[in-house]
């Protein structure tokens, strides 16, 4: 009469004991998937999206770092003028994006604006 209710017991305990053993494996699985996976789901979606977005005129950089101009966009590939007369066929998968010049001159990413360097080389009268 005693056996059967102890296995009873055991029973009970190894199931919450499995269920507990599994959970710190399924908190990693859902960290993980909201820190790695859906991060990168969100960029290769918004990278497919500029991709279908070129258009004559856009100014692009390759995976590669060749800057160009798009002269001609096709489904899978675009013709890119990377110097007066040079142009070159690149995949769209090598796109990595679109290219913004800077807007900072080299003095101003030093930290000096252009106002302190006008101001200490003219000459000052006394």
């Amino acid at each position: 009469m005693f056996i059967p209710s102890a296995y009873a017991v055991g029973e009970q305990s190894s199931s919450i004991g499995t269920i507990m053993s599994l959970l710190p494996f399924l908190l990693i699985v859902v960290v993980m998937y909201f820190f790695m996976i859906r991060p990168q789901q969100k960029r290769a979606a918004s990278h497919k999206t500029m991709l279908s977005e070129l258009k004559r005129g856009d100014t692009i950089v390759t995976v590669g770092g060749i800057v160009g101009q798009i002269e001609k966009v096709n489904e899978a590939d675009c013709a890119v003028e990377v110097a007066s007369n040079v142009r070159i066929i690149v995949l769209k998968t090598s796109i990595s994006g679109k290219y913004a010049k800077a807007s900072v001159t080299p003095q101003e990413s030093n930290g000096v604006s252009s106002k302190k360097t006008a101001a200490k080389k003219s000459p000052r009268k006394n």
